[in-house]
């Protein structure tokens, strides 16, 4: 037994438990000082992840690699049966196995007691299948040899967009690119890969019609987008309601600042009142004020608390 803790304990990667235990401590308190009930469950989440990890440190990392690719294919069929029309429902029906509507998404699969977001479980499979992929081929130090990557980066990336659920599908593209880097990819290619993106993303930004739907009334086209010849015919990938938040970070309109960037506004108010100290922790006066902060502005509790060498300390970690 002693034997077996201390082979644990010298195959244990100690500073990334360090900073997982930073960036768990901070948050979970910045987010019972925001929601009681909400930082409850993070902590149930927290002895749950404990448990996963020593489990995992217990079993060889080449046992594990094996189940790469089932895990990886079973995450996108979940992702796939969440874009299902036929199993989409409004928020309200609670039906069984079924993807209600969550802030305007489908990307939560109803289990009754609990709620299943197949995205956070591809992020897992897919850093998974990748590391199994890189390590048996060394063809990704070649231009084209990149494509297989990711081609394992935007199926999953196209499926969470299809929910649609933008923050965490962007999550695959950085993710990707620091996965390729540590496997010894060529700068010169992933530069190239990031020009050609470059270019790419006007087309991205202004294709589609843009549609405006409002209360009581059916979508209409939107008037005052800018609409491109061309483009206008290919597929819709960024939102109207992308747009405007995108517009709202650079705006200092206060009328936009009161509808659409009321959130972030807010929010870096929040961040900034918190000065170079912080107010001490559990004291969020001005956060209480910005909308859903206890998750995605969570960072804006934390600067409030505790000033920019909080943040500061968050970042390292």
């Amino acid at each position: 037994m002693a034997l077996s803790l201390r082979q644990l304990a010298l195959s244990t990667n100690w500073p990334v438990i360090v900073a997982v235990t930073v960036l768990c401590g901070m948050g979970v308190l910045s987010i019972w000082t925001d929601s009681p009930s909400e930082g409850r469950k993070q902590l149930i989440f927290m002895g749950l992840g404990l448990g996963i990890i020593v489990a995992m440190q217990a079993i060889s990392y080449m046992r594990i690699g094996k189940w790469a690719w089932p895990l990886y294919v079973l995450a996108l069929l979940l992702l796939v049966y969440t874009v299902a029309p036929f199993m989409q429902v409004p928020r309200y029906d609670q039906r069984l196995f079924r993807v209600p509507e969550t802030n305007g998404a489908y990307a939560w699969i109803n289990f009754g007691v609990l709620r299943f977001q197949p995205a956070e479980l591809t992020k897992i499979a897919f850093v998974m299948v990748m590391a199994r992929y890189l390590r048996f081929r060394n063809n990704y130090r070649t231009f084209f040899g990149l494509l297989a990557p990711f081609t394992l980066a935007v199926v999953p990336l196209m499926l969470i967009l299809k929910q649609p659920d933008l923050g965490t599908a962007i999550v695959f593209i950085p993710t990707l690119f620091v996965m390729l880097f540590v496997a010894g990819a060529k700068i010169r290619h992933l530069l190239a890969i990031v020009g050609m993106g470059v270019v790419l993303s006007p087309v991205l930004w202004f294709s589609g019609e843009h549609m405006i739907s409002g209360a009581g009334r059916a979508p209409q086209a939107c008037t005052v987008c800018p609409r491109v010849p061309l483009l206008n015919k290919l597929p819709q990938f960024v939102k109207h309601y992308q747009r405007d938040r995108v517009h709202a970070m650079f705006s200092t309109d206060a009328r936009t600042l009161a509808d659409t960037g009321f959130q972030q506004h807010n929010a870096l108010i929040a961040f900034g009142s918190g000065g170079v100290s912080g107010k001490g922790a559990g004291n969020i006066p001005v956060g209480r004020r910005v909308p859903e902060s206890h998750n995605d502005m969570i960072f804006a509790l934390v600067g409030e608390q505790f000033g920019f060498f909080g943040a500061g300390v968050l970042m390292i970690a």
